[in-house]
């Protein structure tokens, strides 16, 4: 074998050895977004759960089936106080929506481990999302965040899934 010879050989293992390289790269980067796709669907599965559950249950404690209209919003849970009523221990126990007020729980799922929710209520002005209330209306709107390990950015930095919804009375 002459010296060219075993220079082009000595080429062809180098260029073999980094496409090599760059397709193990490659299959890393589609297996982590294949892994971050299904993290995803599953965490927004269960977040979007969660806020049906909170969605359907009564805008308020005075407002649950069998009680009278309320006409002012003074009758309505004071905006200190969303959160479970006195004796709802358990969301088992949950009857209207603002029980759920920084409601935390944690879902294990046999592929990705555990996700982490909460749900945060508060009043708005208008039926408009982002006007916040310090005061008492006819309108909440409910919160749900979702994460878990699995959903990590490139950064390194965890993603939050955020659902987002309106209960007017």
């Amino acid at each position: 074998m002459g010296t060219s010879q075993l220079m082009i050989l000595i080429a062809s293992l180098i260029i073999l050895g980094m496409l090599t390289l760059q397709m193990t790269s490659s299959m890393s980067r589609n297996t982590d977004t294949n892994i971050y796709n299904q993290a995803l669907l599953a965490g927004s599965g269960i977040g979007q759960s969660l806020l049906e559950e909170i969605m359907g249950k009564a805008f308020d404690n005075k407002t649950l089936d069998g009680l009278p209209t309320v006409m002012v919003v003074d009758s309505l849970t004071p905006v200190g106080s969303l959160g479970p009523e006195t004796g709802e221990v358990t969301y088992g126990q949950f009857d209207d929506i603002d029980d759920y007020n920084n409601y935390q729980r944690t879902d294990s799922l046999a592929i990705f481990g555990k996700f982490y929710s909460k749900a945060k209520i508060q009043y708005i002005y208008n039926l408009l999302p982002d006007s916040i209330s310090s005061v008492r209306t006819f309108a909440k709107r409910v919160d749900v965040k979702v994460w878990n390990n699995y959903l990590k950015r490139d950064n390194g930095q965890l993603d939050t899934i955020r659902f987002t919804s309106i209960k007017a009375y």
